[in-house]
Order: structure tokens, then C-alpha cells, then sequence
């Protein structure tokens, strides 16, 4: 769900616990490959080596600093208002601001996590590779799909009773019905 056209701090926390485990399965493949992969390609283990460590200050330098303070300021426990609160700072929105930053920035060399991964996948030892199994799903609600599901399903109701032969009042009466739910459905404001 997004509130004035941003992200919230639930969805920007959904992201990076993505994140974070992405990060971290693609740390622990990389640790179990270290040894066959620099016997086997020094050179390109090389690469991965620094520009993984670039990244990893990276995420703990610019991103972690960024996001701890964000998401401290709207609480888990009080749902409304993680759920409601626009995941911003001070310099703008912040969940725009992480997919940009994951994908690498001038520290990295404009390299990313999916350059990284791609390393991986394209070395000798791309079969220790993570696959990535159990990877997080979001948990944040999403109050637009569901008040377009109602209307959709009301919709569907109209279409019924027109097929049906029911009177044209009837069938402007739901479509406007269905309308007004969808309009005055209860959002959230921050």
C-alpha cells in the first residue's frame, strides 16, 4: 500500500528483510566456494572478493544507518501506524531510495547485489550458487487490491443480475454502489 504516493515503513521493512536474507545466503554460498573457486579462478575470485566487500561496506555504511532510523520511527507494535506511516526521512522516500542503492552506487562502481550474484552464477563453482529457497514474503496489507477485489466482485454481481434481466435502476444502482464503496473505502492518512 502506498500513502501519498509512498511506500510505507511495513513495506520497506518487508524489502530488506528480503534483502537481508538474500545477502546473507549469497555471503554464506560465497564462504563454502571460497576454496574452489580461487583454485579454480583466482582471478574472477578476486573480483567477486573486493567487489563484495565493497558492497558489504556499502550496506553497512550507507543503507543500515539510513533505514534504522526510519524504521524506529514507526513502531511495529502499533500497527496503524507502520502501516500508515510514509517510509521517509529527511532527504525523501527511502524504500525508492534502497532499490536504488541495492542495485550499487559510486562506492560499488555502480555495481550491485545482482552483479554479485551474477559472479557467482557465472564461475566455476556456480553450482554451490543460492538458490534463494525461503526467501521472505511480504506481510504489509495492501487496502487498494483489496477495495478493487470488492468492487471487482460487486461488478460481477451486476453483470449477473443484468444478464438476468434485472432493470437498468437496479444495474446503476449497484454499479454506483460498487463506485461509492470503492471511493469512500476507509484510508489511511499520515
Amino acid at each position: 500500500m502506498t500513502i501519498a504516493g509512498f511506500h510505507t515503513v511495513h513495506e520497506l521493512s518487508d524489502l530488506w528483510s528480503a534483502y537481508s536474507f538474500e545477502l546473507a545466503a549469497l555471503n554464506a554460498a560465497a564462504a563454502q566456494a571460497t576454496t574452489a573457486w580461487r583454485a579454480a579462478d583466482p582471478t574472477g575470485y578476486a573480483a567477486f572478493s573486493v567487489l563484495q566487500t565493497k558492497f558489504q561496506a556499502l550496506v553497512s555504511g550507507t543503507i543500515v544507518p539510513r533505514l534504522s532510523p526510519v524504521s524506529a520511527g514507526a513502531s511495529k507494535t502499533s500497527v496503524p501506524n507502520w502501516d500508515a506511516t510514509p517510509a521517509l526521512d529527511t532527504s525523501g522516500d527511502v524504500f525508492d531510495w534502497l532499490v536504488t542503492e541495492w542495485a550499487g552506487d559510486e562506492s560499488t562502481g555502480g555495481q550491485g547485489f545482482n552483479d554479485l550474484d551474477r559472479m557467482f552464477r557465472a564461475s566455476p563453482v556456480a553450482s554451490l550458487a543460492p538458490s534463494y529457497k525461503g526467501m521472505p514474503q511480504p506481510t504489509a496489507p495492501d487496502f487498494d487490491l483489496k477495495a478493487y477485489g470488492l468492487a471487482d466482485a460487486a461488478w460481477k454481481q451486476v453483470k449477473n443480475l443484468a444478464a438476468k434481466g434485472t432493470s437498468w435502476l437496479t444495474y446503476g444502482l449497484l454499479a454506483g454502489g460498487a463506485l461509492a464503496l470503492w471511493y469512500y473505502w476507509p484510508r489511511s492518512k499520515p
